[in-house]
């Protein structure tokens, strides 16, 4: 199966209690639902919600960028880079204070995202995505402070902030405990332990703060938090005018904040994955059900 079978399993659970018809298609990778003689799909975790144009520019990093600035809207800086386009790359290296992040246009998960301050390495990575990737982009590397998600659909949010994985020495706890006590689900798995730069058998002195992860994303260590009532606002702001400007109906959208208190849209998912807040969060999975039952109404409505 394609999918993680969690979420076929929370789609059926919906259509069953919603006398919803329900069928898996092409190895699963497409869901029909049928109602009142009418079928809408489910492709990936994508729902017949969004129209196409929406779909793309949510799924295009640089294509997002380019929308979100011509209206006005903080985000994060995106340049696109094709193949056979290494001459760029110097310049954005240098515009950026040789302090960038490449990543694939179109990727997902934090997968490939690379923090580089090398041009050799740059120019070696860039060569080694875009062998895989039709483009690339290259930002500044930014100070976040804090990175939220908002899954949003018009009737129901749910906005949470994302810890990344920060441990502080106590002079006792090697790297691999302290980071099993920070994020049991994820560091109970050695094959977690990636970081090349740093020992899980090392241990850290009192008092001394270890960045294990620098990228937030829950798949790669990072934890859930909640998020008090005065920021929910801040960042429903942002995403009124996202809504305004591009008419999503059901995505997960990430915004950050900077070190500098400047809020800031970092990406759009079309694609509605929850299987690391089913994890991470109290009630995960009845979160989870209660946001794509709503979507699947959305659907039929």
């Amino acid at each position: 199966m394609y999918k993680e079978k969690q979420f076929n399993r929370i789609i059926k659970q919906i259509c069953q209690e919603k006398n919803i018809q329900y069928e898996e298609l092409s190895d699963d990778w497409i869901i029909k639902l049928k109602k009142d003689n009418k079928n809408k799909f489910l492709v990936g975790y994508k729902f017949d919600l969004n129209t196409q144009a929406t779909a793309e520019i949510c799924n295009d990093k640089f294509a997002l960028f380019a929308v979100l600035e011509s209206e006005g809207i903080q985000v994060i800086k995106h340049n696109i880079i094709f193949k056979n386009e290494e001459n760029k790359l110097k310049k954005y290296f240098n515009d950026y204070n040789q302090d960038i992040v490449l990543k694939p246009n179109n990727g997902t998960c934090g997968n490939n995202v690379l923090h580089i301050c090398d041009y050799n390495r740059l120019k070696d990575e860039y060569n080694r995505l875009i062998n895989k990737c039709y483009s690339v982009d290259i930002c500044p590397f930014y100070n976040i402070e804090n990175e939220y998600r908002v899954i949003y659909l018009p009737n129901k949010q749910h906005i949470y902030k994302k810890i990344k994985p920060i441990i502080t020495g106590d002079g006792i706890h090697t790297v691999r405990e302290l980071l099993i006590d920070f994020n049991k689900e994820y560091f109970s798995k050695e094959e977690n332990f990636k970081n090349d730069n740093i020992s899980a058998d090392y241990i850290p002195a009192l008092g001394e703060i270890i960045e294990y992860e620098w990228r937030f994303n829950l798949s790669k260590g990072a934890k859930i938090s909640n998020v008090d009532d005065k920021e929910k606002e801040i960042l429903m702001g942002i995403v009124r005018k996202i809504v305004e400007v591009i008419g999503v109906k059901f995505v997960s959208i990430d915004i950050v904040k900077l070190t500098n208190n400047q809020y800031m849209v970092m990406e759009i998912n079309s694609g509605v994955m929850m299987e690391n807040l089913i994890k991470l969060e109290e009630n995960g999975e009845q979160i989870a059900k209660d946001l794509y039952g709503d979507a699947i109404d959305l659907m039929f409505n």
